[in-house]
């Protein structure tokens, strides 16, 4: 339930963003916060259009380590190209 929330109720990113929930750039789907990060995640992107960058700097990440972190999850994966493609941008090789 918390997954289905996280990739479909969007709101305003908040002014202070939360802190990155795992350690050393990752962070696993068993991890209790990886729903309120995947929120946080795609919340950010709806704001750019889409755009990894904006929501890995506010992490301390890499838009490749975000990527990698999302495609862990089958649901997050598919809502990421599903973004990609909305935006006109081309899907990820996943």
């Amino acid at each position: 339930m918390q997954m289905a929330l996280a990739l479909n109720v969007r709101e305003t990113p908040p002014e202070v963003e939360m802190k990155f929930p795992g350690s050393n750039g990752h962070i696993q789907p068993s991890n209790p916060q990886f729903p309120l990060f995947v929120a946080h995640v795609f919340d950010i992107m709806a704001t750019k259009n889409g755009d990894t960058k904006a929501a890995a700097a506010a992490f301390g990440l890499s838009p490749s380590a975000l990527v990698k972190i999302l495609r862990q999850d089958k649901s997050c994966a598919a809502k990421l190209q599903g973004n990609r493609v909305e935006n006109g941008k081309s899907k990820l090789c996943l």
